[in-house]
């Protein structure tokens, strides 16, 4: 037998050169160079790649899994309706059925008792030309066994009532039990709607979520009318990562008595804190962009920690200084950058390019560090 302690390389080349024997195959769950299904096989995907890449293979083809999760509802759907057809044909046919077979009985035991009839009525006839004492004998066999008939066909009568109602009773019972499959296979298929829906929701979603260099870009629209008013203003809501944490962020504009702008984080509930970790710690870089050149950035970096919120909006913390992220002075008054005298370009240092406000807008970048916990 071989040695379980002796150490051999990971054979899927993982750069492990030295794994117990015993422990090769643990490693192996849990080895990012394994190859592995897409966790959408169920759906159709037929990706099969090193597990290191499996994330990386979901955010890229959300698009995909989406048309295969919506293919499969389509195929659950059908199948519904199709069982659904089934069962009503089925119990149709099955009381159709019934009935038929049970009024075929009732005439023929109907037919035979005319037949009978038709024949007791023959011998009275034969009877009639016999003695008044034979036609009174006759008389009485004739209701006598008459009357054992009525009798018989009562009984039969019963029986065939007693199967009608036990048919009945079996039809309702098969109603019941075919309206309460529907009801779950009808259960089924809103959960699975359900589910493309929030999918088809994180794709929405996923168009302000951080792209593969974590940075998200957003603007901020009419700056002269917040700032006059001095009120909030609030970003379209982000996530930190696929199914992360949801927050925004919120510029205010009356800091400093309305001389200075103020940006802060706000936690807001999302759609998956209850499977994420709390408090939640996130390190962020804010950057008000100059849009005349990639340098004189207005930046601050700050290490966010919250609790899961329990309303809508929780204000955190804000960037930099409360009142002091920028002035309304430094946004709006543009150094000079036209033409300068003989005079000035000799004694007066080179005029910096720099834009904050633009067309009315702001324009600012948030880098994102991956959550620490």
């Amino acid at each position: 037998p071989q040695c379980s302690f002796y150490p051999v390389p990971c054979p899927n080349a993982c750069g492990i050169q030295a794994i117990e024997r015993g422990d090769l195959e643990a490693h192996l769950l849990q080895c990012p160079s394994e190859e592995v299904e897409c966790d959408f096989s169920h759906a159709g995907c037929n990706t099969k790649l090193p597990r290191c890449e499996l994330e990386k293979h979901t955010e890229e083809s959300t698009q995909e899994h989406l048309v295969l999760m919506s293919k499969m509802n389509l195929k659950i759907r059908r199948e519904f309706e199709s069982k659904l057809q089934r069962q009503e044909d089925e119990s149709q046919r099955y009381a159709k059925q019934m009935n038929r077979e049970t009024t075929e009985k009732f005439e023929e035991r109907i037919r035979q008792v005319w037949e009978i009839l038709d024949e007791k009525q023959q011998q009275i006839g034969a009877l009639g030309r016999k003695s008044q004492e034979s036609l009174q004998a006759a008389s009485q066999e004739f209701e006598r066994t008459l009357g054992d008939q009525i009798r018989q066909a009562a009984e039969v009568t019963a029986q065939l009532q007693a199967k009608i109602q036990k048919s009945e009773a079996e039809f309702r019972e098969l109603q019941a039990k075919s309206e309460a499959e529907i009801r779950e296979l009808r259960l089924q298929l809103q959960q699975k709607t359900q589910r493309v829906e929030l999918l088809h929701d994180h794709m929405s979603t996923a168009l302000i979520c951080p792209s593969l260099s974590n940075d998200i870009l957003f603007e901020m629209p009419n700056f002269t009318q917040h700032k006059n008013q001095r009120d909030y203003w609030h970003s379209p809501p982000m996530y930190t990562h696929a199914c992360g944490y949801k927050f925004s962020i919120t510029v205010w504009l009356g800091a400093g008595q309305g001389t200075q702008m103020a940006v802060y984080l706000d936690a807001l509930v999302g759609e998956f804190d209850s499977h994420l970790k709390w408090p939640a710690k996130q390190t962020m870089t804010l950057q008000l962009l100059n849009r005349e050149k990639d340098q004189d950035h207005v930046a601050a970096t700050e290490t966010f920690t919250w609790e899961k919120p329990t309303q809508e909006r929780c204000g955190v913390k804000c960037f930099g200084s409360r009142e002091e992220f920028i002035a309304h002075s430094d946004l709006e008054n543009v150094p000079y950058s036209g033409k300068l005298s003989i005079h000035q370009s000799l004694f007066l240092p080179p005029p910096k390019k720099i834009q904050y406000l633009k067309d009315n807008r702001l324009l600012f970048k948030l880098e994102l560090n991956k959550p620490v916990h």
